[in-house]
């Protein structure tokens, strides 16, 4: 088989299984055109499943139809060729898009599978076919193009024959005036661009998709077969090409083209022609007696049309001599109705009316379909929620599209019927949003500009509420509920929101690291927040404000330089930060927890204390991990209200004593992670009193000759498998606990309140109260104590005095006990000891390492779930988990270190926690060190992961993920991952440790970000693939390298980033490539952000970047269409953009960079003059906040 049958037979494969043909749109001079819905996401237009689309074949032939006496010189190939350069590149509302173009070689029995014929049941495709195989049989093979294009509705001459029959059409001036309107921006866009159509008619117009009874605008210009690029055509001195073939519809071509030499004006003739029809119904058999006499007899009265200024227009476009015509597409105009208001009963109407009308007023009826808004000072008024405006398709991004300025829009729904739908888009400035409800879709309302107002605004049953980019943004009395992520995000600055109130809807799922009521980004700044009730918020940025504003659940807040917050009178459970700088709050009634921080003036006042200080803390939170290194320190707060928070996953304890003879007393320590301590204690002769704990573990002694007195721990629930407890003695001797009391008495045999370890002894425990303990190690004294529910005693010469505990279990080394009191009584034999898992755990996990534990490894083969998990609890280190073919469901967890699992094949061996749904769950979690783990899938349901590695120096290789929130996340050091293969999750993979490895990842379909590494430090990511996420990479950290990754950004509906650089410094990129990164105005193949410092890019492919910071150096990197530059000191070497745009730089040198003289439109249309820099044209004599330009940038030749 031939290279060329191969690949048709792949393309068969992709198109005639995952397209069905369904109707026959109708055949042109140069190929036939199919609808067609596809049930996979494979062209870039199409954007979901069960979508339409319009698939035109091209086939072999070299005398076009149409065509005039002269002989084309062009052939098939370059006339299909012309098509899709021409309307793929192309891209304007009134421009048929075109998706993709292919060529496939087929033989003779490739062509039925390759039309996917056996299911189809249209009777044209079937010729189709069978012309196909004619002329292979003849050629022995064929060639055939394929172009897939937009869908759109009826074509205008359809629309004229419906016209002539239905006399009576409603708002037809407006109609009329909105079609034109459309061809004129259109066809003005092409000449911009340099494109003669040379085939303008009506049966090129189409409008967009419709019923049959409705014609919805913007109409669209398509078959650009005959079009010619005159800039490539090096045309005349005097504007006019030479040498162009004669070539066009006879009715509609302008005189001059049977000479061969003519330019634009011949498109503007065939349009005169077309508003003469469009104002006057002219009978088919009698249009080409009229047109002559209006051409080439100058008879004007046969133009029998009263609006105002159209006839003088078309005898003008008409004119045979082009010297007497219009010259250009810039001296026509259509005057527009003037009616005050208008009100549209249908979603055409509707259309006509966005395109023509200043007011228009919404009837009680919905309106289907997409609409935009792009003309300045449009008033739409609604009734009310009858009054609807929906969007049930996925091939627009919005319900409705906002690019004008200075709009009212007022009373009315807005629904999105499609998940990746957004409701309402804005791109334009000052607008006004008043009393209107948005529903359903991925964004309830995405704001790109600044200015906006929103009042009395509500979003509900969406994926986020709202999405701010833009600056200077106000809401107020704005009501978001029953979302699946997020309320309101902001990435914009001096955003004001007033009552603003969010809710979880009928979630009862408490919110998860993806779920904030209020999210403030960290490009941020100068933001304030009113009397709001959030739910749970974030701010990152700097210099925000936040007054009476309640928060149920969280409010964290990110450690950002330079930041300074104002919090006044807020209210909330949990405050988590990283130490930012928070102006002290007045008048604060939090739940449990007061919004306040000192957790950096702490950490240097313990740095510069000397022996026999004595500090106090005041009433606040102190957010971070303390150490006490000096001796003889006291540290007093004023009890409950002083609190110590670890809230990062970097500091894993809250304050760690390492020095002797200090004292803490009075005070809170809150750690909400399950990793995380309170206190750990290594030196001696310590006294703690006064302390209350609360989440993960209390207090860790491995020192002697501590004195722990009035503890009170209470666990918050945390995800089933992972070890607290609220006193371990882990070594040590003769340290004293004194009234201890521990109220988790209600979670998981892997929760203790007392628990005392192998290496301690002489220990004296009095007075405790707590649900299960582990006493071990020699010679301990315990007097008063009460487990309530089980109490494990091992080990020799303990007394003890008025003990008493549900159940006992014990060895049968003689101990002293007096006035005890055991329900029942377990007596084992010693050498028993070493199997217990729930200390054997705890223990290895704390400390032990796997060459302390000497043990030969042996294979266990678990055949069922329930096997697995007690493999994982009686395993030891060394041991391999041989899993078979097949699927293991439960939550699983590896606490051993060594332990190898390893099973039949990538998505052969599946794992899987159908049953969990809540946050930071995973179905496997790794808290053993240097563990493997491999050659398996692991499906995650609803908010949970895949993989925790908890451990460090672990390996997870060729694994697949599925579903979930995250793929992996890695919390430990050293880690690798190797051969990782994430799909349909919201992140890909974590990484919150330090050195870890990645390596050979693959991301598909990851909706936020694939790959995040935050807070972390000298990560390595080596050969990495995205596709269709909004982000690829996203760092916060020092030293990481990214290295040979490439990101594609597919069919994903929103704007796009492939690597994003928050913060950090020193972080390295080499060999990135993007790819699709040109569609939306917001979409980035690379963003630095201005927290990043000195990150070096190099040999990449970005295709649009902005650059802000300090000091990045860029060597041989192409940015594509457009360099944004902010910040400061950057340099570049040997590098390339079509268009540089300083915002806000300093100092930076961009002599490196090669500014290429050539069309260059980008999505962003700036196509119309020389560029302007900060509203400045810069030459190369002039220079710009430090910028160096050597010639004058220029986006069109003009």
């Amino acid at each position: 088989m031939t290279d060329q049958t191969y690949d048709a037979k792949i393309r068969a494969l992709k198109y005639g299984e995952t397209h069905k043909i369904s109707e026959f749109l109708g055949k042109g001079a140069f190929g036939w055109v199919f609808k067609y819905q596809t049930y996979s996401q494979i062209d870039p237009l199409i954007q979901s499943s069960s979508a339409f689309s319009a698939v035109k074949y091209i086939l072999p032939n070299k005398d076009p139809a149409d065509s005039c006496a002269g002989t084309s010189t062009s052939t098939d190939q370059e006339i299909e060729q012309r098509e899709f350069e021409n309307s793929v590149k192309k891209r304007h509302k009134n421009i048929l898009g075109v998706g993709d173009y292919n060529e496939q070689i087929l033989l003779l029995d490739d062509i039925p599978s390759y039309f996917g014929t056996s299911e189809s049941d249209v009777t044209a495709l079937k010729e189709l076919v069978a012309r196909c195989i004619d002329i292979a049989c003849m050629e022995g093979s064929i060639k055939i193009r394929r172009l897939t294009m937009t869908l759109c509705g009826k074509d205008l001459r359809q629309w004229l024959a419906y016209v002539q029959e239905v006399r009576e059409i409603p708002y037809l001036e407006n109609q009329r005036c909105g079609i034109i309107c459309g061809i004129l921006n259109g066809l003005n866009y092409l000449h911009g661009q340099h494109v003669l159509h040379r085939d303008l008619k009506p049966e090129n117009i189409f409008f967009s998709v419709s019923s049959p009874e409705e014609w919805l605008l913007p109409v669209k210009i398509a078959d650009f077969g005959l079009s010619r690029d005159l800039e490539e055509e090096s045309p005349s001195k005097d504007g006019v090409a030479d040498n162009l073939s004669c070539v066009g519809t006879a009715s509609y071509m302008a005189p001059e083209v049977t000479s061969g030499n003519y330019t634009f004006q011949a498109d503007l003739f065939s349009l005169g022609l077309i508003i003469w029809e469009i104002f006057q119904p002219i009978v088919e058999n009698e249009r080409k007696e009229l047109f002559w006499k209006l051409v080439h007899c100058g008879d004007t009265s046969v133009v029998q049309i009263t609006t105002t200024g159209v006839k003088e227009l078309i005898v003008a476009l008409t004119k045979a001599n082009v010297e007497h015509r219009l010259a250009s597409i810039e001296y026509v105009n259509v005057t527009i109705t003037d009616d005050d208001e208008i009100f549209p009963n249908n979603a055409a109407e509707l259309q006509i009316c966005l395109e023509t009308q200043e007011t228009i007023i919404l009837a009680e009826v919905e309106y289907s379909g997409h609409f935009e808004v792009n003309r300045t000072g449009v008033t739409i008024k609604g009734q009310g929620e009858k009054s609807v405006i929906k969007y049930k398709e996925y091939q627009e991004s919005a319900v409705l599209e906002i690019s004008g300025h200075d709009c009212f829009l007022h009373d009315f729904y807005v629904s999105a019927e499609e998940r990746g739908v957004f409701g309402i888009y804005v791109t334009g400035d000052d607008n006004i949003f008043s009393n209107m409800t948005v529903a359903g879709g991925n964004y309830g309302c995405f704001i790109m500009s600044s200015g906006n107002n929103f009042y009395d605004f509500n979003v509900a049953s969406t994926k986020s509420g709202v999405e701010v980019y833009g600056d200077q943004n106000i809401f107020n009395r704005v009501n978001i509920e029953n979302v699946a992520q997020s309320g309101i995000i902001i990435f914009g600055s001096n955003v004001f929101i007033d009552n603003f109130r969010f809710s979880y809807g009928n979630s009862e799922t408490a919110p998860s690291l993806f779920s904030y009521g209020l999210a403030i980004k960290a490009q941020s700044h100068d933001c304030e927040i009113r009397s709001s009730n959030c739910c749970a918020v974030k701010i990152e940025g700097h210099s925000h404000t936040l007054r009476d504003v309640e928060c149920g659940h969280i409010i964290e807040i990110s450690n950002v330089s330079g930041n300074r917050h104002q919090l006044k009178r807020c209210k909330g459970n949990i405050c988590h930060t990283d130490d930012a700088s928070i102006i002290p709050i007045k008048d604060n009634h939090g739940n449990e927890f007061s919004i306040y921080s000192r957790g950096l003036d702490l950490q240097e006042r313990l740095e510069n204390c000397t022996s026999g200080d004595v500090i106090q803390l005041e009433e606040g939170i102190y957010s971070g991990g303390f150490v006490i290194a000096k001796n003889n320190i006291t540290l007093k707060g004023v009890g409950d209200g002083t609190k110590i928070s670890c809230v990062s996953h970097i500091d894993t304890i809250g304050l760690s004593i390492m020095s002797n003879d200090c004292t803490i007393s009075d005070l809170q320590f809150v750690t909400p992670f399950e990793e995380t301590s309170g206190m750990r204690v290594t030196g001696t002769n310590n006294v703690i009193k006064n302390v209350f704990f609360r989440g993960g573990s209390g207090v860790v002694i491995d020192g002697s000759e501590n004195q722990i007195r009035n503890l009170q721990y209470n666990k918050v629930p945390k995800l089933p498998g992972v070890i607290t407890c609220g006193v371990l003695i882990h070594s040590g001797k003769s340290n004293n606990v004194e009234n201890f009391t521990c109220d988790a008495t209600h979670w998981s045999k892997i929760t203790f309140g007392l628990l005392v370890g192998k290496e301690t002894s002489l220990s004296t425990l009095s007075n405790c109260r707590f649900g299960r303990g582990t006493i071990e190690g020699s010679c301990h004294t315990m007097t008063d104590i009460e487990a309530s529910l089980s109490l494990k005693l091992f080990g020799q010469g303990h007394t003890l005095t008025k003990c008493t505990s549900n159940h006992l279990r014990t060895d049968k080394i003689q101990k002293s006990m007096t006035d005890c009191d055991f329900t029942t009584t377990e007596l084992v034999e010693s050498e028993e000891i070493g199997t217990e898992k729930e200390e054997e755990t705890l223990i290895a996990s704390s400390s032990e390492s796997p060459q302390s534990r000497p043990h030969e490894g042996i294979d266990r083969i678990p055949l069922n779930s329930k096997e697995l998990l007690e493999c994982l609890l009686n395993c030891s280190p060394g041991d391999t988990i041989i899993l078979r073919e097949g699927l293991y469901e439960g939550h699983f967890g590896v606490m051993k270190p060594s332990v190898k699992i390893q099973g039949a094949g990538k998505f052969l061996t599946i794992l899987q926690n159908p049953l969990s749904t809540g946050g930071k769950n995973y179905v496997l979690s790794v808290a053993g060190n240097e563990c493997t783990i491999s050659d398996l899938c692991i499906v995650a349901t609803g908010r949970t992961g895949g993989l925790l590695l908890h451990g460090s120096g672990n390996l997870a290789r060729n694994l697949a993920f599925l579903g979930g929130e995250k793929g992996v996340e890695i919390r430990g050091r050293n880690n690798k991952l190797s051969d990782i293969k994430v799909e349909d999750s919201m992140w890909g993979v974590y990484c919150r440790g330090d050195g870890n490895e990645m390596e050979n990842l693959e991301m598909e379909n990851v909706s936020d970000i694939g790959v995040m590494i935050s807070g972390s430090c000298n990560n390595a990511l080596k050969s990495a693939r995205f596709l269709n996420s909004a982000c690829g990479v996203e760092v916060r950290g020092n030293g990481n390298t990214l290295c040979d990754v490439i990101y594609r950004k597919g069919s994903h509906g929103g704007s796009s980033v492939g690597v994003r650089i928050l913060a950090g410094g020193g972080n390295t990129l080499d060999n990135l490539k993007c790819e699709g990164v040109q569609r939306w105005k917001t979409d980035l193949g690379l963003e630095l952000e201005s927290q990043s410092i000195h990150a070096r890019i190099t040999n990449s492919v970005c295709e649009r970047v902005r650059i802000a910071g300090h000091e990045h150096n860029m060597k041989n990197v192409d940015f594509g269409v457009r360099l944004t530059l902010e910040g400061i000191g950057h340099s570049f070497e040997d590098c390339k953009a079509l268009q540089v745009v300083d915002i806000k730089g300093e100092n930076v040198d961009i002599s490196g960079v090669d500014i290429q003289e050539e069309d260059c439109h980008d999505l962003l249309e700036v196509h119309k003059e020389i560029i302007l820099l900060r509203g400045q044209t810069h030459n190369r004599t002039g220079t710009k906040s430090g910028h160096e330009f050597r010639g004058v940038i220029q986006l069109l030749r003009k």
